[in-house]
């Protein structure tokens, strides 16, 4: 039996659930911030832009854990096409044979 993966709407009274799994990924943090670890100032930003690009974020979880974020548009103002702007998998859960069934 799998336990099912769900999306829960991730706003800022969530960040440290958030920062846990951005700061789980240092390399990302580094290669997109240019620190390992970021801050709740950090989050708030990403927050305030999502705002500005009508980004919706959401919390991946599979049975009780937290295990990803994704963010995305629907209509990017850039280019008028949709986008996921972030898909970030908790460190501890990157290659453990997650699987998803879609009926």
């Amino acid at each position: 039996m799998f336990d099912v993966i769900t999306f829960e709407t991730n706003e800022i009274n969530k960040w440290k659930i958030e920062l846990e799994i951005m700061n789980s990924n240092p390399s990302y943090n580094q290669m997109s911030k240019s620190k390992s670890t970021i801050n709740y100032d950090d989050i708030l930003s990403e927050y305030d832009e999502s705002k500005k690009l009508n980004t919706t974020r959401l919390l991946i979880k599979q049975g009780n854990n937290y295990i990803g974020l994704v963010d995305y548009c629907i209509n990017n103002p850039s280019d008028n096409t949709p986008w996921i702007s972030l898909f970030v998998i908790h460190n501890k859960f990157q290659g453990s044979g997650i699987e998803v069934f879609l009926e």
